[in-house]
């Protein structure tokens, strides 16, 4: 039970009172009359809403009237129904939610996507539900395992807001609620074995020019390119892995941010092969690995690693607004 989020929690209220309800039903001869009496009727009126607004009260009710019955009960029931009351009593901790939201299938054929924070909430416009997952939960696409292929094909449009002025954590929780509400989603993280590169100095050494100050710092990723000013090690491992669709981590002991453009080209599979641009298509050109080390004298070596990935348990095609 400590595992299930609170929306899902909330949505068993119903089977919790049940199941409490039977457990004290089942004990019957082993309570005072008046005390199941008064236990009964407080588990059948109250809505999972009025346990959640009292959980204070009704735990210390509760818990006045289950200490004095201990020596009655068997010491396994106790157990389980301090589990089940535990479990309902963490109604009251509920994530928090968006007042409004509206998800919409993007039927365009336009390939871009974008997200923006707006006052409450997000606006976002052809994004996958796999980039929704990535924004609530904080992840990389490789960190993604499991689900049915839509959720990186299908696009969809968001917008979702709330009252007040909610903190970027707070609205990143509501975003994952909005997701297991009409996506019906459901996940957990794990460790597994994975195929990780280590990005480390090649042999004759770095072939990197360093920033001049004052310039100002970008990046830009395409089909079989990187470049930027002011990239640093660790931003030009998150790019090559956005290429590669596998964690790279930054082994260099480079310090600073330099002048990157590396050029490639790009494999079948590849993340960025169908990207589109006036570029001409070098089917002779080098691989990914050949160009990091004859461009900036770096190498990716791979590797097997145990990483932590988010894997999608279930997931369903949104309800409607």
């Amino acid at each position: 039970m400590g595992t299930r989020s609170a929306i899902s929690l909330q949505r068993s209220a119903i089977s919790f009172r049940r199941s409490a309800f039977h457990y004290v039903v089942s004990q019957a001869s082993k309570l005072r009359a008046e005390g199941l009496t008064a236990f009964i009727v407080a588990m059948g009126t109250r809505s999972a809403i009025s346990l959640q607004r009292s959980a204070i009260s009704f735990r210390r009710s509760a818990f006045h009237y289950v200490v004095p019955q201990a020596s009655k009960l068997r010491a396994e029931g106790l157990t389980a129904f301090i589990a089940i009351l535990t479990a309902a009593l963490s109604f009251s901790q509920a994530t928090p939610h968006f007042d409004v939201a509206s998800i919409r299938p993007n039927t365009s054929a336009d390939r871009g996507g974008t997200m923006r924070p707006i006052a409450g909430g997000y606006s976002a416009r052809n994004l996958s539900v796999n980039n929704l997952i990535q924004a609530a939960y904080n992840v990389k696409p490789w960190e993604i395992a499991g689900g049915p292929a839509w959720v990186t094909t299908d696009r969809y449009d968001l917008d979702a807001k709330s009252e007040g002025n909610p903190s970027r954590e707070e609205k990143l929780q509501m975003l994952g609620a909005l997701l297991a509400d009409r996506f019906q989603l459901k996940v957990h993280r794990e460790m597994r074995q994975t195929t990780v590169y280590s990005l480390t100095v090649a042999k004759n050494g770095p072939k990197l020019q360093a920033t001049a100050p004052g310039d100002r710092g970008y990046f830009r990723p395409g089909r079989g390119l990187i470049e930027g000013k002011d990239v640093n090690m660790g931003t030009l491992a998150d790019l090559l892995g956005g290429s590669l669709g596998q964690s790279v981590i930054d082994k260099t002991g480079l310090t600073g941010g330099f002048d990157i453009r590396l050029e490639w080209t790009p494999t079948e599979g590849e993340r960025g092969y169908d990207f589109d641009d006036d570029r001409p298509r070098d089917s002779n050109g080098p691989s990914i690995f050949t160009a990091i080390q004859e461009q900036l004298g770096l190498k990716l070596e791979p590797g097997k690693a145990p990483m932590e990935v988010l894997v999608i348990d279930h997931i369903e095609r949104p309800s409607a607004n």
